[in-house]
């Protein structure tokens, strides 16, 4: 029992955290991803954040990267409750801008890797972005959906 409970504090302590945080909210008060975040980087500022193939952020270097993503978004016009679709593979700047939006309170659409044509148009559409955000890697397949949008 006790070796149980040794195994499941850390996760305890990550929810109790997340409960303690979303009771101060208010239910007219916007919250974003990054409000959750906030105090994880601050305590962990040089630790490993995300690892990927070709790239890697530590904690703070993460917060530098999506606040450059926030301000770009704000700079560009976009206001929460945006949408901006998101076209890449999976690697740790993916994360990253999905934070930096979030930072701002645009949505954004995670679009399915696999998909061209008009199947990814049709997400494209359904999702209504003001904006797509993509990785050179998947400019193909963003060219094939264009002609059906």
């Amino acid at each position: 029992m006790l070796d149980r409970l040794r195994t499941h504090l850390p996760i305890v302590r990550v929810l109790a955290s997340t409960l303690v945080g979303v009771r101060k909210l208010r239910s007219d008060a916007p919250a974003d991803y990054w409000d959750f975040l906030e105090p994880h980087v601050a305590a962990r500022a040089n630790e490993t954040a995300l690892i990927g193939e070709r790239s890697r952020f530590t904690w703070s270097e993460l917060e530098v990267f999506t606040q450059r993503v926030a301000s770009w978004a704000l700079a560009s016009g976009f206001e929460r409750g945006d949408v901006v679709a998101l076209s890449m593979e999976n690697r740790p700047e993916y994360v990253a801008i999905w934070l930096g939006l979030a930072r701002v309170g645009v949505v954004t659409a995670l679009l399915n890797t696999n998909l061209t044509g008009d199947r990814l148009a049709h997400c494209v559409r359904e999702a209504q972005p003001r904006a797509w955000i993509a990785g050179l890697e998947l400019l193909d397949a963003v060219r094939s959906a264009l002609p059906h949008l």
